[in-house]
């Protein structure tokens, strides 16, 4: 497909952002054979002044030993994230199997600084004597069982409907009506009781995504049933060591002048002089305020959608419609679809503030969450929840995500406070995403193998014939529920069709998935 290039100077593409996503899909292009790797250079360009991945991640020491803390905390499992631990096995990265337990606890809202509540729900594991512990004050006998029931009951619906739904491919037919409605539409429509899913299921959704209540209840049910099918009856797992393993091993076949820190994109301009075509990046180094002038053949957004719609409209600025229209048309639809992907702010705080755990020590759990109750209508109802990493007889090592206003640690204990964007999907972020990435039809019939969607590239063979230069797509957004799996997915998708169209070879590729 690039057979218009000349073979003597490689094909130059550049990464915009060194998240997961960025790292997986520069290390793809960057580990194929010796021919491949004099035909293709690849640069990372990231905002900060660290690698995305582990940016935010701290140092501590616990049992004479410095530790690496992830932030925020990334688990996974092999039924949703099976690319991942694929990629993981292929980078020998170790990771160990965690068994959490939990507590489940409400905090009315309140305008002065107050103690954790006493969880009304605990969990310890099934491999525990006492796996279940319900503290309900003034309820009867009578009462307790069949609050009991109600759990038990819905955790039986819910997973037994979702399955039901998933294996009958209705989860990936956008005419059925799963396809249609919200998660917290087809829970209040299900035998699921009320009380199992705003006590239980939403507050632990809500930390999986670091989302408020309303965003998940707003999330397509359809791939909330996908992801609670793959994920049931599988143990989690976490990085030993944590994820900068990951990004040192993503990253090492970068040449260190390939990889730009602290550059922020302040222009794109087309290149289409003669035979010439590509784009060139106007940046300028946050830290030294230098400026550089870029050239690249392929540009991959691995950022969120927001900045990359931004740099669009850059690129857009610069293109005459009389003599680009079919490629104007093609940028100004990746806009319009990338402004439909909606993103929520999230906090996470690394620090060492019993007060906001439960009274009494024998109450803490692993992962302790709270949700509110009596807030105002217009507040977002995030749910707050504590990762409690190691303790000592002298102190406590927690990460909070998106603690509540009246449980706010003291600043005084903090050891980082961290600011995330995070995409939420939508109904219309997920028809939005299907321009970008799709799934393969077969017999009629969605499967469950993503492809790369219409956007992605130059799909038409009348933009390749304009020798226009080429953008992708990729991120945690693009596949099923936002999380590393995307990342990974999408890299891989964009990488392979990379190579493909320049004629190289994507076997390097398809043996890491084997």
């Amino acid at each position: 497909m690039e057979s218009h290039r000349q073979c003597e100077t490689p094909l130059k593409v550049a990464i915009i952002g060194s998240g997961l996503a960025g790292l997986t899909t520069a290390f793809l292009l960057t580990s194929g054979n010796a021919d491949a790797k004099q035909k293709i250079q690849v640069e990372l360009l990231e905002r900060s002044a660290t690698l995305g991945m582990d940016s935010e991640s701290v140092t501590v020491e616990y049992g004479g030993q410095k530790r690496r803390i992830d932030v925020p905390m990334r688990a996974f499992s092999r039924g949703f994230y099976p690319e991942l631990v694929k990629l993981y096995r292929h980078l020998h990265i170790p990771f160990a199997p965690m068994s959490f337990s939990f507590s489940f606890g409400a905090s009315p809202a309140s305008k002065t600084r107050q103690q954790g509540p006493l969880p009304s729900i605990l969990y310890s594991g099934l491999t525990t004597r006492r796996a279940f512990r319900l503290q309900l004050p003034g309820k009867t006998f009578l009462q307790y069982i069949y609050y009991i029931f109600k759990i038990l009951w819905s955790y039986l619906i819910l997973n037994v409907v979702a399955w039901y739904h998933v294996k009958s491919g209705h989860t990936r037919d956008p005419k059925h009506r799963i396809s249609k409605i919200t998660f917290g539409e087809w829970c209040d429509s299900s035998l699921v009781y009320h009380s199992f899913f705003v006590e239980l299921l939403l507050p632990m959704l809500c930390s999986i995504m670091t989302a408020d209540c309303a965003t998940v209840r707003s999330i397509p049910a359809a791939e909330m049933l996908n992801y609670l099918v793959a994920t049931l009856f599988y143990r989690h797992f976490t990085v030993k060591g944590g994820v900068s393993q990951v990004v040192a091993a993503l990253s090492a076949n970068m040449k260190a002048d390939h990889i730009h820190l602290n550059m922020v994109v302040k222009d794109m301009i087309p290149i289409t002089e003669g035979d010439k075509t590509g784009i060139e990046l106007v940046c300028e180094n946050k830290k030294t305020g230098m400026e550089s002038h870029l050239h690249y053949d392929h540009i991959i957004f691995a950022s969120q959608a927001p900045q990359t719609a931004a740099m669009l409209r850059q690129l857009c600025g610069h293109l005459d419609r009389d003599v680009s229209r079919s490629y104007l048309e093609h940028c100004e639809e990746q806009i319009n679809q990338l402004s439909k992907l909606r993103y929520e702010q999230s906090t996470v705080v690394c620090h060492t503030d019993v007060s906001i755990l439960a009274p009494e020590k024998e109450a803490w759990r692993d992962l302790n969450f709270i949700r509110p109750i009596h807030t105002a209508n217009d507040d977002p109802t995030y749910t707050m929840a504590t990762h409690v990493i190691y303790q000592t007889p002298d102190s406590v090592f927690m990460q909070t995500t998106n603690p509540l206003p009246w449980l706010f640690p003291h600043e005084n204990t903090w050891v980082s406070k961290s600011d995330f964007e995070r995409f939420v999907l939508t109904l219309s972020g997920r028809e939005a995403r299907r321009s970008f990435f799709d799934f393969e039809v077969a017999n009629g019939k969605y499967t469950m193998h993503p492809k790369l969607g219409i956007l992605q590239g130059l799909d038409s063979k009348c933009l390749w014939d304009m020798k226009m230069p080429s953008i992708w797509f990729c991120g945690s957004w693009s596949y099923g529920v936002p999380l590393l799996e995307g990342c990974v997915t999408s890299a891989r998708l964009v990488a392979t069709d990379i190579l493909r169209k320049a004629d190289l070879s994507t076997k390097h590729i398809e043996e890491v998935w084997q």
